[in-house]
């Protein structure tokens, strides 16, 4: 059975307390997720050289912050320039021509820019726009080069 991205978000959407997984996970964190504080100098000097610096999750809105404060710790937000929650990879990276999924505010679930949101967390959303928000084309369109990390 092959199920739409429809079909997923409809899968995905259960609640915060709904699931033992999730109640166990924010129970005790630590004892689920590694910590990964050893990179975050590493990540700060990205910023610093102006490289952007995001993550791209398929966990709901709700779910990232507890896995990133678990893993890089309070102060997380501010190693990263954006937050991709509940991207639905692999089809986030559409094969270019497709139909490829907005990006939508993580509360009101409302289609928007990504460029001009202003937003630290969005979700959903497609690889195209995320390269044009990471590296703009220039004005000759010269093509663009990405590296995309996974948060697992």
């Amino acid at each position: 059975m092959c199920l739409s991205s429809s079909d997923i978000i409809a899968l995905c959407r259960f609640g915060e307390s709904e699931s033992a997984f999730f109640l166990g996970i924010r129970a005790n964190p630590q004892r689920y997720i590694y910590s990964s504080k050893d990179i975050v100098p590493h990540l700060q000097h990205l910023r610093q050289i102006g490289t952007k610096v995001v993550v791209v999750s398929n966990s709901m809105p709700f779910f990232v912050p507890i896995v990133m404060q678990a893993a890089f710790a309070d102060k997380w937000h501010a190693l990263f320039d954006l937050v991709i929650a509940r991207s639905l990879k692999p089809g986030f990276f559409a094969p270019s021509g497709t139909q490829s999924a907005s990006f939508l505010h993580p509360e009101t679930q409302t289609p928007l820019c990504l460029s001009s949101c202003g937003l630290s967390m969005v979700c959903g959303g497609n690889d195209v726009e995320l390269l044009d928000f990471v590296n703009p084309k220039d004005a000759s369109g010269g093509s663009r080069a990405a590296l995309f990390i996974g948060d697992s």
